[in-house]
């Protein structure tokens, strides 16, 4: 078996301090690649996969993990994930649903509702059209996709 020596790597790169981001990044993916592609499982508690290639074992000890309920398969974007606005986001796999605001009926409802006496309680500016602006915005929105997994 091979031994990874993390401190042969980071002599050979040079790199003297944690503050070095872009090396440690370099240190962190050679050592994953050389694990990857020439390790050798030496934990004694690994059952049937010690002291074998990681390479002829990844698949199975992945297949076991997941029909034993141990494991799960894990999803993570390649880079940071920002909006439009140039927001941080956070992503995450999860079950999603759409609000159907393209809806006929509902649409109807949010207009009658918008037009009758008791939107004037719901207005924060008595002074600004809210109806119309209600109006406008009802007409453009259609299915919009929502995902909470905490709170509303």
């Amino acid at each position: 078996p091979r031994y990874i020596d993390a401190g042969i790597i980071c002599s050979e790169l040079k790199l003297k301090s944690f503050q070095n981001v872009n090396k440690l990044r370099m240190a962190k993916e050679r050592i994953a690649t050389i694990a990857q592609k020439q390790g050798v499982l030496m934990a004694r508690n690994s059952g049937p996969y010690y002291n074998r290639s990681v390479v002829e074992i990844a698949d199975a000890i992945e297949s076991d993990l997941l029909s034993t309920g141990e494991g799960l398969n894990f999803y993570e974007p390649a880079e940071e994930v920002r909006s439009r606005t140039g927001d941080r986001c956070i992503v995450a796999l999860c079950d999603q649903w759409y609000i159907a605001y393209g809806d006929k009926d509902w649409k109807k409802r949010v207009k009658d509702f918008v037009n009758g006496n008791q939107f004037e309680d719901y207005k924060v500016n008595k002074n600004m059209d809210s109806e119309s602006q209600f109006s406008i915005s009802t007409e453009w929105l259609q299915e919009w996709a929502c995902t909470r997994k905490f709170g509303l």
